[in-house]
């Protein structure tokens, strides 16, 4: 796929989400054909098909053998208009919150080996990601473990001092970028064995897993993460409007 498709196909599946978000494309209904997106962008039905599994990959649509794409309501899945950070949100609660950088790199994404990372980000395998790990403490008692990858084609350069602190601080104090809104996916997991060791707990105590994908306010995204928070350290308010 050339930059010119990736652009493309990027720009419909930002197109459809926009729409599902706002309620234009409500939950449940038929979205439009793939000959109407093909029609709409110029595009082949190839950079329609890379735009919709996306969507599909992520929990926003279906698709239906003979009978077409749905828009779905991710499972376990909590969207946010503003995004703050987990420093952010912990001092709020009044943690005395700390970081600690466990490791660093900049890397393809190829050499994950992990399909779903290119999806996730809207990046071709080529390209370039910042990885790290990082340990989140409140009070100095470790309450989070976080695996990142950032995109270096729209964050080139990422401190290592703003690692330890707060990215979204540097990304819009520093790079004078609007962090926009985000999606994640929630489930109760049993820790892998690092996130145990790390977290100071029993394998056999349940973590909150959340996946994460982050956007810029253009709707570019920008930066996927997978966190193992302690249980007792999370809550999630939910309202619903009919």
């Amino acid at each position: 796929m050339n930059n010119y498709d990736k652009y493309k196909y990027k720009q419909i599946e930002n197109f459809i989400y926009e729409r599902i978000r706002s309620g234009t494309y409500a939950v449940d209904s038929l979205l439009p054909t793939h000959h109407w997106f093909c029609e709409k962008f110029e595009v082949s039905r190839t950079t329609v098909n890379k735009a919709f599994e996306a969507l599909v990959e992520n929990g926003f649509i279906e698709k239906i053998q003979g009978s077409g794409c749905y828009v779905r309501t991710p499972k376990l899945s909590q969207q946010s208009i503003y995004m703050s950070s987990f420093s952010e949100e912990y001092s709020k609660k009044g943690y005395q919150v700390s970081t600690k950088l466990i490791f660093y790199t900049v890397i393809r994404i190829k050499d994950f080996q992990d399909n779903r990372l290119s999806k996730k980000l809207g990046a071709l395998p080529k390209d370039y990601v910042h990885y790290f790990e990082r340990v989140r403490f409140g009070n100095d008692k470790p309450f989070a473990v976080q695996y990142s990858y950032i995109t270096k084609d729209i964050i080139p350069n990422l401190p290592l001092s703003c690692l330890k602190s707060s990215i979204y601080s540097f990304i819009e104090n520093n790079l004078n970028l609007v962090i926009g809104d985000g999606s994640s996916q929630l489930s109760v997991i049993l820790p892998p064995d690092d996130v145990a060791l790390l977290l100071n707990i029993p394998k056999t105590e349940p973590v909150v897993y959340i996946s994460h994908i982050s956007r810029l306010s253009n709707s570019v995204v920008f930066e996927y993460s997978d966190s193992f928070i302690k249980y007792d350290h999370f809550s999630i308010l939910y309202s619903n409007k009919r």
